[in-house]
């Protein structure tokens, strides 16, 4: 997605995918 949609979509959306990814990756290295 380019950074510009992103501005667009709000900080809001932003923060709540950077927090989904952060919970997958600490899943991903609980698991390793």
């Amino acid at each position: 997605m380019p950074e510009r949609e992103k501005v667009a979509r709000g900080r809001n959306y932003t923060a709540a995918e950077d927090l989904e990814l952060a919970r997958a990756w600490i899943q991903v290295s609980t698991d390793a």
